[in-house]
């Protein structure tokens, strides 16, 4: 069985806490166990899903932040309509490396895209990019309860991907194979920690 694993990352209050679920070709991500500590203020944490996919028009090289996509309105809004991609969104994408990194987007203008923080690592042309978008377009996403308490390891089965596809248990949110997932913590006042992380990759299943 194929596996996944995360383990402790912190950041200071105010900076979102994300880790990038990579995705499997043919598989959904399964988280399987989860730990998240917050002090006194409650976080919101999500699992974030892919609307859409597009590739990267054009190489890109480390430190730069500005991308231009094929297509910025690849996402897939919840009518079936073409969303576009626009400031607060996210994006998971492919690295010349070969791994999966997210970005934060500040601004889009055509098909280019301003990212909130720099490249880490170069990029090159018809790498996929997956839109994750924002938060606040919450039908795409699950929902943890607010952690006001220590999260304890806890069997979920969160199952990442586009919007609409659905199992019938709030705990089964089933979707498209072969896209990522996104864990996103607000983070908010009274910094949080993700303990650990973990889970595998299961072939999709029709849903009925």
């Amino acid at each position: 069985m194929l596996t996944f694993f995360h383990d402790y990352h912190t950041e200071s209050f105010g900076t979102d806490i994300i880790e990038v679920i990579p995705p499997v070709a043919g598989m959904i991500p399964v988280v399987t166990q989860f730990e998240y500590r917050v002090g006194s203020t409650a976080h919101n944490l999500y699992f974030m899903k892919c609307c859409g996919i597009t590739t990267f028009d054009t190489s890109a090289v480390a430190s730069q932040a500005v991308v231009t996509l094929l297509d910025t309105q690849a996402a897939t809004g919840t009518g079936g309509n073409g969303e576009a991609l626009a400031a607060q969104d996210w994006i998971v994408y492919q690295n010349e490396d070969g791994a999966y990194e997210a970005g934060e987007v500040s601004s889009v203008s055509g098909n280019d895209v301003t990212l909130v923080s720099n490249l880490g690592t170069p990029v090159d042309a018809g790498a996929p990019v997956y839109c994750m978008m924002e938060i606040a377009r919450g039908v795409h996403h699950a929902l943890l309860p607010a952690a006001n308490t220590q999260f304890r390891p806890t069997t979920f089965n969160l199952k990442g991907g586009i919007s609409g596809q659905k199992a019938t248990h709030v705990n089964q949110i089933r979707s498209g194979a072969s896209e990522p997932m996104l864990f996103f913590s607000d983070n908010l006042t009274a910094a949080g920690f993700l303990e650990c992380m973990s889970g595998h990759y299961e072939q999709e299943v029709a849903l009925v």
